[in-house]
């Protein structure tokens, strides 16, 4: 007989998947999922396999015969094993049956909910922000280096992906951004789409003095540049030969369980095709406690064994995260050299 989640099992998934995160700057988390759903596999790894540089024209074929098949250019086939992520909390139930009847009643996103479910809710939300911080520590690793370092994962298989300094000289009336836009139409040419840039701290700096030093409005042969300033950041937009470049500033990246990363000099080129995140499968206890049952999710809560010493029981949140590079040929950084 198969075994199934029960009612309290299912009510405890769906909370800590849809629950908001409050507090929490997640940027490299939503440059990976901006583009590719999340991969949720069925298994306690992930197995990527990617068309690697299929950015190329379609080949006509006459009306009256199969189109060719398309083959692979080069094929990737990589198994990776997600770290388990998640904490447990006491949840303390003689304070719960202690409220009894005059139970304040508190108010959630507009919803009213009682005393005992808030400190659930409460609790998994906790847990579930820990997770969510742990996930932008390895998204950001990934996207300034390929690499977490402290899992011993590294996305660079098809070569480097810094590709060395961009050098610019001002005082032969070079500029960082005629250098970055160079970068820009090579990697056009090369991978048949236009890049999204993020740039540190430096490069934003130089760009600004360069666009502040033709007042407001910078025009260099081809293409225009505006600085923008929106409700949470500024950042650069281009025009170049009728296509729009978007040259965003980098948020603070750090190692998984390390240390901060200095990205101050770096200029990445990306596109978001090539980046996601993928969960591996999860398990949640039966309520008998003899088994494990098998979730596809990228969370799950459920509830520890009660202790009826000191009348407390528990709730866990798991997740099984890992944001990867599917090809790292559409990746290139630069690091930032004013000569």
């Amino acid at each position: 007989m198969a075994t199934i989640i029960n009612a309290r099992q299912k009510e405890l998934i769906a909370l800590v998947n849809t629950q908001k995160v409050y507090n929490t700057y997640t940027p490299y988390t939503k440059m990976f999922k901006e583009v590719n759903a999340p991969i949720l596999s069925g298994r306690t790894d992930l197995l990527l396999e990617d068309l690697v540089n299929t950015n190329y024209e379609a080949k006509t074929f006459p009306r009256n015969s199969s189109a060719t098949i398309l083959q692979k250019q080069s094929h990737m086939r990589l198994s990776l094993r997600p770290p388990m992520l998640g904490h447990q909390m006491t949840v303390d139930t003689l304070s719960s049956l202690e409220k009894g009847a005059g139970e304040p009643i508190v108010i959630i996103d507009g919803q009213a909910v009682n005393g005992t479910d808030y400190e659930v809710e409460d609790k998994v939300n906790q847990i579930k922000k820990t997770i969510v911080n742990g996930l932008e520590s390895m998204a950001s690793e990934v996207f300034v280096t390929s690499k977490i370092t402290n899992l011993n994962i590294n996305f660079d298989l098809n070569g480097d992906s810094t590709k060395g300094d961009l050098t610019v000289t001002p005082a032969d009336g070079e500029t960082v951004m005629a250098g970055i836009v160079k970068k820009v139409l090579d990697y056009q040419k090369t991978n048949k789409i236009i890049p999204s840039v993020s740039i540190g701290i430096n490069a934003f700096n130089q760009l600004t003095n360069e666009i502040d030093s033709a007042a407001g409005k910078l025009s260099l042969g081809d293409y225009k540049v505006n600085k923008v300033t929106g409700a949470n950041e500024e950042y650069f937009e281009v025009t170049v030969e009728k296509m729009a470049i978007t040259m965003r500033l980098l948020s603070l990246a750090k190692e998984y369980e390390g240390s901060d990363i200095n990205t101050d000099d770096l200029i990445i080129l990306h596109h978001g095709s090539t980046i996601g995140v993928g969960y591996a499968i999860l398990g949640v206890p039966d309520s008998a406690r003899k088994t494990t049952i098998p979730v596809r999710s990228e969370f799950v809560a459920f509830e520890g064994d009660y202790n009826a010493n000191n009348l407390a029981g528990s709730i866990n949140v798991h997740s099984a995260p890992l944001p990867f590079i599917m090809d790292n040929t559409l990746l290139w950084r630069y690091n930032l050299v004013i000569a």
